[in-house]
């Protein structure tokens, strides 16, 4: 009796010492991710991201600024035109080295104003394809997905959502999950999109706005 009863201690000890360096392992091996925010509380648009926000040149309908809590895109004249603004690099807090971002997911809040045609969003893509998706959501719950290849873009999906609320703020996110691009409006997954890439291909993230109107972006928050 006393051997088993012994042996069944020794199994039990050996068990819960495998599970447990498993479980470390696992710890170890899970990357620490880093966060950066930005509140956009300035008036100088130089200063945003360190400059890789830029207003589009004279011949585009798209102007952008900052008002000290936003960050403000209008177009005043092509209702089919989409402008976007890829964010490649940030500094995160606890690492003054600049960070490229290829793995990264990103939450923005989104005040609709005078959202005529479409509205505002984030916009990704896969390096190794020559295509982006863009998640816009509309001033009456609504949202669109464009998708560019190449040059040229369309609209490919439009529907509704009862997470999307309608005339107030919305606060869209983005991550990718495997070979999906999963889009979410206050915490609720929206849709999922298709990457057509490997799991190892790095993708790119940004802002987005299409038609005409004024696209105001509040805090936004970027994890890699």
């Amino acid at each position: 009796m006393q051997t088993w009863a012994g042996l069944t201690r020794l199994l039990v000890f050996v068990s819960i010492s495998l599970f447990g360096f498993a479980a470390w392992g696992l710890t170890l091996l899970e990357p620490d991710r880093q966060i950066y925010l930005e509140t956009f509380d300035t008036t100088e648009l130089e200063t945003v991201l360190e400059g890789q926000i830029m207003s589009p040149g004279r011949r585009s309908p798209w102007s952008i600024s900052v008002d000290g809590a936003n960050l403000v895109w209008r177009n005043t004249s092509k209702k089919t035109n989409s402008q976007h603004q890829s964010i490649d690099w940030v500094r995160f807090e606890d690492n003054k080295e600049i960070t490229r971002l290829n793995e990264a997911s990103l939450s923005v809040t989104v005040l609709p104003r005078r959202f005529y045609c479409v509205g505002a969003g984030i916009v990704a893509g896969t390096y190794r394809q020559r295509q982006n998706w863009r998640f816009n959501i509309d001033n009456d719950g609504g949202y669109h997905v464009l998708r560019q290849s190449g040059r040229g873009f369309a609209r490919v999906y439009k529907g509704e959502h009862p997470a999307i609320k309608p005339n107030t703020p919305n606060v869209i996110a983005f991550e990718r999950q495997d070979e999906e691009f999963v889009f979410f409006v206050n915490e609720q997954e929206i849709i999922r999109l298709p990457t057509n890439a490997r799991r190892s291909d790095p993708h790119w993230i940004g802002l987005t706005a299409f038609g005409i109107g004024t696209y105001k972006f509040a805090e936004m928050t970027i994890t890699q």
